[in-house]
């Protein structure tokens, strides 16, 4: 039975509809992620599973229960938000145990949760500390102390990390994830950051337009996305996209594309067709930068086609370098060796392997 679930839920600020006919179901110990650009409707969706927004129709259940007429405090959920939501004159020890206070819990449990959750969060040394005297790493642990102290059913955490830099936000990731699989609570979690949700989630909602484009593990949505947005929100760099048709010839389909004045014809017999290989179809290939490689870290099987092509823009992240080509009339991104000798212009052999490819229909976005 699952612990969460969004039943045909609608959401519409007077003439404008914010969410539409949300369906998800959360087993117990899941990490959801909610992702998705600014104004998909993430965060009201949230709010609403908090409580804390009302929906216009459909269901939240917890635990098999509607809980769309219960308060946000019966609703057995802690939630952490993206600006803390700290009481300046309080100290740390204070902020946490302030809703503990507040519900008239004993003192020594009171004390026994701080302890727990100090040593957990390791903050214990900063209880006698205010928010003001904290950095932003440090305020959100304070913040998720506060949550974790109640020992809900399910955590919300609201966009956690957008205020903190690079470097710690990668370090708060590995402890929110650390901390999941201590605890194996439900966790839904709110970002706009997709490599956030493809190293925190087990499963990931992609939300696009207030509708859910795609609900799965990460892995079956980066190899399998059923469209064309899930497909360029999710990984990075992102994946490139080709233009063309699908041809039969000798009853093999084709995608046939035209890359200055030759024609580039890529064999489709491995490609598991959802919906039928039409000839003559307006089609978009899409392909991984990971598998757009150099001579020195080509996948060299069955499945790869070289190219002869001159790069156009090059950066390097010290492990490998990033490197952007003209081909068939966009930008075809591969990654290429650190240390493979590359130079703007100069054409250099490039091996795509085809085995991981997506196919999408030109005109419905679909994945074909």
């Amino acid at each position: 039975m699952p612990v969460l679930e969004a039943k045909r839920l609608c959401k519409s600020f007077g003439s404008v509809e914010v969410l539409t006919d949300i369906d998800i179901a959360i087993d117990d110990g899941e990490f959801l992620v909610l992702v998705g650009p600014s104004g998909c409707g993430k965060s009201t969706l949230l709010n609403i599973i908090a409580g804390l927004e009302e929906e216009s129709s459909g269901d939240v259940l917890i635990d098999d229960r509607v809980v769309n007429l219960v308060a946000p405090k019966d609703r057995d959920i802690a939630m952490v938000f993206q600006s803390y939501a700290l009481y300046p004159t309080m100290t740390v020890a204070k902020n946490i145990t302030f809703g503990m206070q507040v519900r008239k819990v004993p003192k020594p449990e009171r004390e026994a949760a701080l302890a727990r959750v100090a040593k957990l969060l390791d903050i214990a040394h900063l209880l006698k500390r205010k928010p003001s005297q904290l950095s932003g790493g440090q305020r959100q642990r304070v913040a998720m102390g506060r949550a974790l102290v109640r020992k809900p059913r399910i955590f919300l955490f609201d966009e956690p990390l957008s205020n903190l830099d690079a470097k710690l936000r990668v370090q708060m990731r590995g402890e929110i994830k650390q901390l999941h699989q201590r605890l194996a609570t439900t966790i839904v979690y709110v970002t706009h950051d997709q490599t956030e949700a493809m190293s925190l989630a087990t499963k990931i909602a992609v939300m696009s337009g207030g509708r859910i484009a795609q609900l799965g593990p990460p892995q079956e949505l980066y190899d399998r996305p059923n469209c064309l947005f899930v497909a360029d929100f999710i990984g990075s760099p992102a994946m490139n996209f080709i233009e063309g048709t699908i041809a039969i010839r000798k009853g093999v389909p084709l995608f046939v594309a035209q890359h200055e004045t030759s024609e580039i014809a890529l064999p489709l017999d491995h490609y598991e067709f959802a919906k039928g290989a039409a000839e003559g179809r307006s089609v978009t290939l899409g392909v991984r930068p990971e598998y757009v490689t150099g001579a020195g870290t080509a996948n060299k099987g069955p499945r790869t086609i070289r190219f002869e092509l001159a790069p156009a823009i090059m950066e390097s992240n010290g492990f490998d370098q990033h490197v952007s080509f003209d081909f068939c009339g966009g930008r075809l991104a591969g990654r290429f060796a650190a240390r493979e000798t590359l130079a703007i212009g100069t054409p250099i052999d490039v091996h795509m392997d085809l085995s991981m490819i997506s196919l999408f229909d030109t005109e419905s976005e679909e994945r074909l």
